[in-house]
């Protein structure tokens, strides 16, 4: 798969993984990156997802939590404002969408007021955005595009923790973007698999990055289909 390979022994099962991957990378998916890792953890996994800068890809970068330096999260030679990258911080809208919430919590309102989503317009925005930078792709090819979307669950309050129904939405429609350009989208949860966002996530994607940090390295494991009743779980090994 590419710059998101796996290096592990296995002999025909790792041939069998190789294959798997390379065929979800020319169909489009949808990954997670999870684990309660410093923040230098999973920006490793980010900036192999946007793979090698020197390729000729549409990256985009979007983010609902506060980022103070961008570009740490970018390979090594890319910057927000290199114009193969889109960056998008919507952190302010991930604000106004738990305080909508919040704000409606036992308040009259009209009638469709139940089924408002505060969160849904602004994963509609990251749907807009893939699409406009999928009209600036010089050509299609799997992989060629690939989108990073850093911390989802800010766009939750405490009390919609438990429901992940939006973002569940947003990775269906997120899936079908990726299957009609060949690309590949990662969403960025920073929570341990028995969180109920991760759990539902699990369900939905093609991929599990589980994450973790040993002392001065960091280290991913891969899940292949993690809503199977029996996916396909890699070693760990480290990451660049």
């Amino acid at each position: 798969m590419g710059d998101v390979d796996i290096s592990y022994r296995g002999g025909d099962d790792a041939r069998s993984v190789a294959d798997r991957l390379e065929e979800l990378k020319e169909q489009g998916c949808v990954a997670v990156a999870t684990g309660g890792v410093p923040t230098d953890a999973m920006q490793s996994v980010t900036r192999r997802m946007f793979g090698d800068p020197t390729l000729d890809r549409r990256r985009l970068f979007v983010t609902f939590g506060q980022v103070s330096r961008p570009a740490d999260w970018l390979p090594e030679d890319l910057t927000t404002d290199h114009e193969t990258v889109v960056f998008r911080d919507r952190s302010d809208g991930a604000r106004v969408a738990t305080t909508q919430s919040t704000e409606q919590d036992g308040r009259p309102g009209p009638p469709d007021a139940a089924s408002f989503d505060p969160a849904k317009p602004h994963l509609d925005a990251v749907t807009g955005d893939v699409l406009d930078v999928a009209d600036e792709l010089p050509a299609r090819g799997p992989g060629r595009l690939r989108v990073v979307v850093l911390r989802p669950d800010h766009l939750l309050d405490e009390r919609q923790r438990g429901s992940a129904a939006p973002i569940e939405e947003f990775v269906d429609r997120l899936r079908i973007l990726m299957q009609r350009f060949g690309g590949m989208g990662l969403l960025v949860v920073s929570k341990p698999d028995d969180d109920g966002l991760v759990e539902a996530l699990l369900d939905v994607v093609d991929l599990q990055f589980r994450v973790r940090k040993e002392w001065s390295f960091v280290e991913q494991q891969v899940v292949i289909d993690p809503g199977a009743r029996d996916p396909f779980t890699t070693g760990w090994h480290e990451l660049p």
